[in-house]
């Protein structure tokens, strides 16, 4: 897995273009919507990552949240409750060889890039979050402490 680290989502969807993936994954909060915007907000938010996402990329847009009831927005897939990093394959459809998946959180979305082989590009969040969010980031520090420490080249993470 390939690991990429950058402060804003604008520079995170140029980094996913730039390497033309066959298959694009976006986390949806706090990037696209933030956790305390209204659930109707996504369909502005999907429309304006996918024109600058990928050209010819499979976007998903994927969530643990299960507040969001749509499907479908726009032309983007959205899955809800995704389990994430445990998202099955079979929910993600053809994967590709060049999967990106974009989030700001590593043990949910980065091991999901893991997972799938591909590369995350890591969008820290430095926001108001809720509770349960700011405990998974606290073990993002100790993950990423761990991977600069050479465990992440024993495990497959590079660029770390």
């Amino acid at each position: 897995m390939r690991f990429v680290k950058v402060e804003e989502l604008e520079q995170a969807l140029e980094i996913a273009a730039s390497i033309q993936p066959t298959m694009l994954i976006l986390d949806i909060e706090p990037w696209l919507v933030h956790w305390s915007e209204p659930t109707a907000s996504l369909d502005e938010a999907a429309r304006a990552a996918v024109l600058t996402a990928a050209e010819g990329a499979h976007v998903i847009l994927a969530t643990n949240s299960r507040r969001f009831a749509v499907e479908q927005a726009g032309e983007v897939r959205l899955i809800r409750g995704a389990h994430k990093p445990w998202t099955r394959r079979s929910r993600l459809g053809n994967v590709g060889d060049r999967a990106v998946v974009v989030g700001d959180c590593v043990v949910t979305d980065g091991m999901l890039a893991w997972r799938l082989g591909g590369t995350f590009v890591y969008v820290p969040w430095h926001g108001a979050s809720p509770i349960w969010a700011r405990i998974l980031y606290a073990s993002d520090r100790i993950l990423l402490r761990l991977m600069r420490q050479g465990a992440g080249s024993r495990l497959g993470f590079r660029g770390v």
